[in-house]
């Protein structure tokens, strides 16, 4: 059996995944030990999988829900450069704190998501393996595929191929402190500095839980990249009481807008508003941002909760209003719910784009979120049958690729 460590951004995007990737492999018998700060401690109970906090002075405790108190009230660029700075500075703690504890514990081999390239250099140095695991759509470099977070469509013609080179560029000068960062430990190191960024990611397997019928088409992926679908590991949720005797059998539209980017009071009541004479129930998940008696004059057809079991609303669902945030969108596409898409920022954008090319629902830029425009895109979608089978195509791509069980054989077969 092998001892694993776990290293990824600290928000619940990219926790949820990793946990559920570790929990698999605990279950066959293997060590694991998430990396994580101190917010997140009590989150993952301890008989699954070892937490080891790190950061403690850079990230005492209460840190993070501040930081992502701010993060929600920024948009676009604002909020992109706001995330690096965070990685930046969890990227300086796991540099400095994480190869003292792998030696000290015997750790044998590491998984690490792609935005903590990092971590791959510090299994480098300590000549252990590591995995590239990708919760949302792969960042590796393919000129005819727009970079990640942006919410730009895929197209061929040459301006195209223009446009994404220059976001490739901004993008990477955006991410130049990370991998400054890395360099300087890599040349402490001994070790040589890294020519592009994709050579941060693993060399032995790069496994994406994204379905590849949700990606754009890609050509240039490395032998090595796989696509196994979501990690979601459901038996691990935590109960969260739900009123189902008052759902009466009417079309269901569950709207959730994430634990992030969930304080648009105004968003929310337009949701309510879209609905209020549609012949459909409404649930709206607040997801912990607001609470439910902040929203007023609720229409007789809307359920609010502070949270909601998401899993098993989605699978009574006609519909998913979403913040286009990659774990929501997934597990709505598994149950072959098709999607109206409301992006922000982070990789919000790219996955709104994936939505509407593959045409599993329909995105609503900023501009355009009145209640008359959601009302007409919701009333699009329930009335038009091509929404809901295209969205089970992808259910039926995330059935057969294998999700945890064939992540964690692939992990196997690596170590």
């Amino acid at each position: 059996m092998t001892h694993f460590g776990l290293i990824c951004p600290q928000s619940t995007g990219h926790l949820n995944p990793m946990v559920a990737l570790g929990k698999a492999l605990s279950k066959k018998g293997h060590q694991v030990t998430l990396f994580c700060v101190d917010d997140f401690k009590e989150k993952f109970p301890r008989s699954a999988i070892q937490v080891q906090v790190i950061g403690k002075e850079e990230f005492p405790k209460g840190t993070l829900p501040a930081y992502l108190e701010k993060l929600a009230q920024l948009e676009g660029i604002q909020a992109g450069m706001y995330t690096r700075d965070g990685l930046l500075a969890f990227a300086q703690v796991v540099l400095r704190e994480v190869p003292p504890f792998i030696k000290s514990h015997g750790i044998e081999a590491l998984l690490v998501e792609q935005l903590c390239p990092e971590a791959g250099s510090i299994a480098e140095y300590l000549q252990i393996p590591f995995i590239t695991t990708c919760a949302i759509s792969p960042l590796n470099y393919e000129l005819q595929v727009p970079p990640c977070f942006t919410d730009w469509p895929f197209q061929k013609e040459g301006w195209a191929l223009a446009r994404n080179r220059m976001g490739y560029f901004a993008y990477y000068q955006a991410r130049r402190p990370i991998h400054q960062l890395i360099d300087k430990y890599r040349q402490d190191w001994d070790l040589p500095v890294l020519n592009h960024p994709d050579e941060a990611f693993s060399s032995i397997a790069q496994i994406c839980q994204v379905p590849q019928s949700f990606e754009f088409p890609r050509h240039q992926l490395p032998p090595q990249f796989i696509f196994t679908g979501p990690f979601l590991d459901e038996s691990s949720r935590p109960h969260i009481p739900f009123p189902f005797e008052k759902l009466d059998g009417r079309p269901l539209i569950y709207a959730s807008l994430g634990t992030t980017f969930n304080l648009d009071q105004t968003l929310f009541q337009r949701i309510a508003t879209a609905v209020r004479d549609l012949n459909v129930q409404t649930v709206i998940s607040l997801g912990g941002g607001l609470k439910s008696e902040e929203l007023d004059n609720m229409p007789d057809n809307v359920i609010v909760v502070d949270y909601a079991p998401q899993l098993e609303l989605l699978q009574k669902a006609s519909l998913t209003i979403t913040h286009a945030g990659i774990n929501t969108t997934l597990e709505s596409l598994k149950n072959g719910v098709p999607l109206v898409a409301l992006p922000v920022a982070g990789d919000q954008p790219s996955v709104a784009a994936r939505i509407a090319w593959t045409k599993s629902g329909e995105v609503l830029p900023i501009a355009r979120r009145s209640s008359q425009n959601l009302r007409a895109v919701i009333e699009k979608i329930l009335d038009n049958p091509i929404y809901r089978q295209n969205a089970q195509r992808i259910q039926t791509d995330i059935e057969q690729a294998g999700g945890l069980q064939k992540a964690v054989e692939v992990i196997e077969s690596c170590v």
